[in-house]
C-alpha cells in the first residue's frame, strides 16, 4: 500500500503570460500540463492531483505577489499524493538560492518525506543526499533569478524604446485623447475629437468671462460626461488646464518631457488646440484663482483684531494715545423676532473714553485724503517713485521672470534661424534641411509667443492711480471696481505710510451715542509727509510696532478741529 502511495503524483502549472504567443520557457498551461502528464505515465506515476496557479501570479523578486496554489500544494503533499511534477523550476521559483522562500520549499517537501521533480532537469529532491544533486540545485535556483532579471532588462528595454518613440505606455488617458490599435495590436493615443470640441468651448466660454462654476452646469445640462463618465465641477475645468498635451507636448511628474537637445517632445498627436487660445484661458483661470485667494486673505487680515489700515500713524486728540482697532459684533432683532448678527470695525483710544470712532469712515476719508494728495505730487518726486515701486510689487515676480526666460528663448531661436538662413545662402545646407529645421524653430517659436501674450508685459501702467477719478468707473475713489480695491491690504498700508506721517481725531464733544460716526471728516487732521522722508516712513508698515508718538503734543479734549 506505501508503495503504491508512492507513485501518485500532482502536476503543478504556472504562466504569468496572457498571450500564448512564446513557447519554451512560456510554454501554455496546456503544454505544460500535457508534459507532467506523458512523464508520470511513463515512469509508472499515477495523477492524482492537479494545481493551476491563476493567470498573472508571478513569482520573480520584483513581485510582491505569492503562489498561493504553490503553497497549497505543498502543504497537501504527503497525504493526498507523493511526488509534485513541475515543467520547469523556473515555474515554482526565479529567486536566488539564498532567498528564505526557496529553503523554505525544500524543508516542506523534506518534512512531508515526498518528492519535487522538475522535467527539464536542475531539480530532483530524491538526489539531495549527493552533492552532485545539491550543487545542481543551486545552480538551477540561479539560473531561475538570471532569468528573471532578463525578463526585467527586456521590459525595461521595451519601456525605454517606447518612450523614445513617443508611444503610448499605459496608464491615464488624458481628457481629448482616446487609444487606438495599430495592425501589430500596439496601443497608441489619438485625437478624440469630440472631447478636443468640449474643451475648446470650454475655453472660448472661459475668456467670455462665465466662470469655471457656471461652464461646468453648462456642460452638466447638456449632459456632457468627463472621460471617466463623471460630470463636471469647476475643479475638474481648473485641472485640464495642468494638462501640456494640449499642445502637443507630455508632461512626467509636472516636468516637461524633453528630447536630447533639451526641446520639449512633440507627441505624434500634435496640438489639440490652438496654444494661443489655450495660454489665455489658462492664464483667465489662474488669474481668477490668485484674485479669489487673495480676497480671502484680504478678508482675512481685515477682519483680523487689531489690524487696522492706519494701524500706528493714528493717534487721539484727547490724550495723545495711539488708537488701535477693535471689531464687534451686534446682533440685531427685527420685527418679525428674527435676530441678525454682523460685526463692525472701530478705532478706540484705551486711555480715553471719548476716543471711539467708526473705522470704516475714517479708512474712507483718509484714503481718499492721500490718494488726492499723491494725484497732484510731481512724478519724478521720490513720494511717487515709492508709491509706485510698492505698487509694481502687486505683479508676480515668478511670472516676470518667466517672460524674461521665455523672451531669451524666443531670441535663441531667432539667431539660429538667421544662422539656418546664412548656411542655406552658402550652400552648406539643401533646400530641403533649410525648409524642415525652420519649420520645427517656428513651432517652438509659436508656442512661445502664445504662452508669453498671457503674461503681463513688464511695464507697470501706474496711470489708474494718478487718474484718480476715471479709474474708479463712477464708483467712489476706493470703492469696488477701483484701483485701490486692487491693492492688498498690506501693500495699501505701506502706500498711506509713505504718504501720512500721522492723524489725529479729535474727541466728541456732543452726546456719546452718536459720537462714534459724528462729523468724522472735519475732527480729523491728516499730516503729509515730506517728500524726503516718503521712503524712511514707509518701512513703518514693516515694523511689528509703530513707535508712540510723544505725549507732550496732546490736545485739548473739548477742541474740535475745523
Amino acid at each position: 500500500m506505501e508503495k503504491d502511495f508512492e507513485k501518485t503524483a500532482a502536476i503543478y502549472v504556472r504562466k504569468s503570460s496572457d498571450g500564448d504567443k512564446r513557447e519554451g520557457e512560456n510554454m501554455s498551461l496546456a503544454a505544460q500540463k500535457t508534459e507532467c502528464e506523458n512523464w508520470a505515465k511513463a515512469n509508472g506515476f499515477k495523477v492524482v492531483e492537479q494545481y493551476a496557479e491563476a493567470l498573472g501570479t508571478s513569482v520573480s523578486s520584483y513581485s510582491n505577489k505569492t503562489a498561493k496554489v504553490l503553497n497549497k500544494a505543498l502543504d497537501e503533499m504527503g497525504t493526498k499524493y507523493h511526488t509534485l511534477i513541475v515543467h520547469e523550476l523556473s515555474r515554482m521559483t526565479r529567486k536566488s538560492s539564498f532567498s528564505s522562500e526557496n529553503v523554505e520549499m525544500i524543508n516542506k517537501v523534506v518534512e512531508a518525506g515526498g518528492r519535487l521533480v522538475s522535467l527539464c532537469g536542475m531539480l530532483d529532491t530524491d538526489d539531495l543526499d549527493d552533492m552532485g544533486g545539491r550543487i545542481k540545485l543551486l545552480l538551477g535556483l540561479e539560473f531561475a533569478a538570471e532569468e528573471s532579471q532578463k525578463i526585467s532588462t527586456r521590459v525595461k528595454r521595451g519601456k525605454a524604446e517606447a518612450a523614445r518613440r513617443n508611444q503610448w505606455q499605459g496608464g491615464r488617458i488624458p481628457f481629448g485623447l482616446e487609444r487606438a490599435i495599430d495592425e501589430h495590436g500596439s496601443s497608441y493615443l489619438v485625437r478624440n475629437e469630440h472631447q478636443c470640441q468640449i474643451f475648446d468651448e470650454m475655453c472660448d466660454l472661459l475668456l467670455e468671462g462665465m466662470s469655471s462654476h457656471r461652464v461646468a452646469q453648462t456642460m452638466n445640462e447638456r449632459e456632457e460626461l468627463t472621460s471617466y463618465g463623471h460630470r463636471w465641477d469647476s475643479s475638474k475645468i481648473c485641472r485640464l488646464f495642468k494638462l501640456v498635451h494640449w499642445v502637443g507636448h507630455r508632461s512626467f511628474k509636472g516636468e516637461l518631457i524633453k528630447d536630447g537637445n533639451g526641446d520639449p517632445v512633440m507627441c505624434d498627436w500634435g496640438q489639440l488646440l490652438d496654444p494661443a487660445k489655450f495660454y489665455a484661458a489658462k492664464q483667465e483661470v489662474t488669474s481668477r484663482g490668485t484674485a479669489r485667494r487673495a480676497a480671502a486673505q484680504d478678508r482675512t487680515a481685515k477682519n483680523k483684531a487689531g489690524n487696522s489700515l492706519l494701524s500706528g500713524i493714528t493717534f487721539c486728540g484727547g490724550c495723545g494715545s495711539r488708537m488701535i482697532r477693535s471689531d464687534r459684533t451686534k446682533t440685531q432683532t427685527r420685527a418679525n423676532g428674527q435676530r441678525k448678527s454682523y460685526r463692525y470695525h472701530r478705532l478706540e483710544c484705551k486711555k480715553c473714553e471719548a476716543g471711539v470712532v467708526d473705522a470704516d469712515i475714517i479708512d474712507q476719508h483718509v484714503v481718499e485724503s492721500a490718494l488726492n494728495h499723491l494725484a497732484q505730487l510731481d512724478p519724478a518726486s521720490e513720494m511717487m517713485t515709492e508709491v509706485a515701486r510698492v505698487w509694481l510689487h502687486q505683479y508676480d515676480v515668478g511670472t516676470i521672470h518667466m517672460r524674461g526666460k521665455l523672451e531669451g528663448e524666443a531670441a535663441q531661436i531667432d539667431d539660429r534661424k538667421n544662422e539656418l538662413l546664412e548656411l542655406f545662402t552658402d550652400g552648406l545646407i539643401n533646400k530641403d534641411q533649410f525648409k524642415d529645421k525652420t519649420t520645427k524653430l517656428d513651432g517652438k517659436l509659436l508656442t512661445i509667443e502664445a504662452e508669453m501674450a498671457s503674461m503681463p508685459p513688464y511695464e507697470v501702467d501706474i496711470t489708474p492711480l494718478l487718474d484718480l477719478i476715471s479709474c474708479s468707473d463712477g464708483e467712489s475713489l476706493t470703492g469696488k471696481g477701483s484701483a485701490w480695491a486692487a491693492v492688498e491690504l498690506h501693500r495699501q498700508r505701506k502706500i498711506l505710510n509713505c504718504i501720512i506721517d500721522e492723524i489725529t481725531i479729535d474727541v466728541w464733544d456732543g452726546p456719546k451715542r452718536t459720537g462714534a460716526k459724528a462729523n468724522l471728516p472735519n475732527r480729523t487732521t491728516i499730516t503729509f509727509n515730506k517728500d524726503t522722508k516718503a521712503i524712511e516712513k514707509s518701512l513703518r508698515a514693516d515694523l511689528p510696532t509703530a513707535p508712540q508718538r510723544p505725549i507732550a503734543s496732546v490736545k485739548s479734549p473739548f477742541k474740535v478741529t475745523a
